[in-house]
């Protein structure tokens, strides 16, 4: 077994992770039409159509990931994800803050920060996550156990469990909502441009 000040730490940290990416996720979706005015202020070289679709895949990636890792569900695979999903927002998010984006929108409206902060902690973030598979992977190699092909699930069978089902279809409602309300956006976007 690892020590066990190192196995606590490593499943403190991977908590961390994981709370941080459904907290965001969760923050984010309400209310969505202001995480998309946030994204705008952006001043990204796509389409608003595009942002909005946007916003709503990242929301629900960050609130399905966020649970995998807190859940265990094949922590090795959801870390990757995680960490692709920070290697993709720190050069958006740097962009944000060259246009003077106002705040990050990181959490929606519940806490409101600096882009620049949100990159050093997005950096952070994907440092820890990178430290935690070498760890994953020795606890994974100490508690081996043989595998046949029942006990042993595919990430897809873990994201489609019924949990994640769960949170996908709650994640989709709530942005089908902030697609009604899309028009009062465009309008604030149009506005804004004026």
């Amino acid at each position: 077994m690892i020590h066990s000040s190192k196995f606590w730490l490593i499943h403190l940290l991977r908590y961390i992770v994981g709370s941080v990416f459904f907290v965001a996720g969760i923050s984010k979706l309400f209310p969505l039409k202001d995480f998309f005015k946030q994204l705008i202020t952006y001043q990204l070289p796509v389409p608003d159509i595009y942002l909005y679709f946007f916003s709503v895949i990242l929301i629900s990636l960050e609130v399905c990931v966020g649970l995998a890792i807190i859940l265990n569900l094949n922590l090795r695979r959801s870390l990757f994800i995680a960490q692709i999903l920070l290697a993709f927002m720190i050069p958006i998010t740097i962009w944000g803050s060259m246009h003077k984006a106002p705040t990050c929108g990181c959490y929606g409206n519940l806490i409101r920060r600096d882009p620049w902060i949100a990159t050093i902690e997005d950096i952070l973030l994907l440092t820890v996550s990178l430290l935690l598979v070498p760890s994953i992977n020795e606890e994974e190699s100490l508690n081996e156990k043989p595998l046949n092909s029942s006990s042993k699930k595919s990430f897809l069978q873990s994201i489609l469990s019924t949990k994640m089902i769960a949170v996908i279809l709650a994640t989709l409602s709530a942005a089908t909502y902030g697609f009604i309300q899309l028009n009062q956006v465009l309008s604030f976007r149009a506005e804004q441009l004026l």
